[in-house]
């Protein structure tokens, strides 16, 4: 009895220490980030020094846990987030009207998200449609053609769409794939750009909708922002996590983490 107890112990041990955390996503260097709204990773104060501590708590800063520095912050006090729990699940809240929260980049560390290279955007979110094109993440100029990076958004009927743009400031120089049609009261997703040698993949849940080729970048924007949701709309989603970086292996465990945290796992 003893050998055995000893035996299970070892086994339960094993599968424990093998389970996929996000951490393993970025141990051997790889740019991007990975965001939480749980307390332990949320602040009211833009400097990190007043933690949120409860539901309704205002959010003005959020830890990118990669540990490449990539912080969410908002400064202006009227357009910061909520932070939100049912006691299990843990999620930012905007009002639809101009509440928003940003990562500011730099002319390298996020621009493989424009740049038609290997890069994994993936996003956690509950939104209902509203009448219009809801970005849920992206770079804080939105689906403007102009502008650079990948965004993820929900149309007006229901569809999540996924886009690349190249920052060529050359209208229509963007890959875009509509994917799952979510419709009706909205449901939690995690929504997923994959661009592999110069092709976008959108995925919804896991499930791929269709590929389109992104465009060679062109001229280079100073820097590359990520902002939550995404401008120019603001619609009243619930963030549940985030993780972007530029590789491409780990898709399926890094949604299905994602899932669980918004309490839909798949």
């Amino acid at each position: 009895m003893l050998g055995l107890g000893i035996g299970m112990g070892r086994v339960a041990a094993s599968a424990s220490s093998s389970a996929f955390t996000p951490e393993q996503s970025f141990q051997n260097g790889e740019l991007g980030g990975w965001w939480e709204p749980k307390p332990q990773y949320l602040w009211q104060d833009a400097a990190g020094t007043v933690p949120v501590t409860q539901d309704g708590d205002l959010v003005a800063r959020m830890e990118d846990r990669s540990g490449n520095g990539h912080h969410f912050t908002q400064d202006a006090g009227t357009e910061r987030m909520v932070y939100r729990t049912d006691g299990v699940l843990h999620w930012l809240e905007g009002d639809a009207v101009d509440d928003d929260i940003a990562a500011l980049g730099t002319a390298t560390a996020l621009q493989f998200l424009h740049t038609g290279v290997d890069s994994q955007f993936s996003i956690a979110a509950f939104t209902t449609p509203t009448g219009s094109n809801q970005n849920l993440m992206g770079t804080a100029n939105g689906f403007s053609n102009t502008q650079i990076g990948s965004c993820i958004s929900l149309s007006s009927a229901g569809a999540i769409l996924h886009a690349v743009t190249n920052g060529d400031g050359v209208a229509g120089n963007q890959a875009r794939v509509t994917g799952k049609s979510i419709n009706g009261a909205g449901e939690a997703i995690v929504s997923t750009n994959l661009v592999t040698t110069g092709t976008l993949q959108g995925r919804t849940n896991s499930v791929g909708f269709g590929t389109d080729a992104v465009m060679s970048p062109g001229a280079v924007d100073s820097t590359t922002d990520l902002m939550i949701p995404g401008d120019p709309t603001h619609p009243a989603i619930r963030f549940y996590g985030a993780l972007v970086r530029n590789a491409v292996d780990q898709v399926n465990e890094i949604e299905q983490y994602l899932s669980n945290l918004a309490g839909s796992p798949f």
